[in-house]
């Protein structure tokens, strides 16, 4: 008698089967059942995965470069702003210094010019 794994005279009704020699034999159909099947249909899907996979990742690394470069940008252009306005504070603070100075110089000349013609 055959069964349907082609195990000969192994019955799978059998009352108590010697179940070792019939997983021995059939291990073989199923192992290359297993492989027919990850070589043919599961090919195609697992390349249609990977493919899915790739795509989804060169969309996130771009994605991801994109964002960087968007930090990039606003640190820089912050930082140029910051370093515009601390010129700007310096060169106030500079002309003020200078006209503070200027005053001071003319103050004391008016004071020496008073000193003097009050001694004579």
């Amino acid at each position: 008698m055959t069964n349907r794994f082609g195990l000969g005279s192994l019955p799978l009704d059998t009352k108590k089967p010697n179940t070792t020699a019939w997983i021995n034999k059939a291990k073989p159909y199923f192992v290359d059942q297993i492989g027919d099947n990850l070589q043919g249909e599961n090919e195609d899907t697992f390349q249609h995965e990977l493919t899915a996979l790739e795509t989804k990742l060169n969309s996130e690394l771009q994605e991801l470069t994109n964002i960087q470069q968007q930090i990039q940008n606003i640190d820089d252009s912050v930082i140029q702003q910051q370093i515009t306005t601390i010129n700007n504070e310096v060169l106030k603070q500079e002309k003020k210094y200078n006209r503070l100075e200027k005053n001071h110089k003319e103050e004391n000349i008016i004071i020496i010019i008073l000193i003097f013609h009050l001694k004579i």
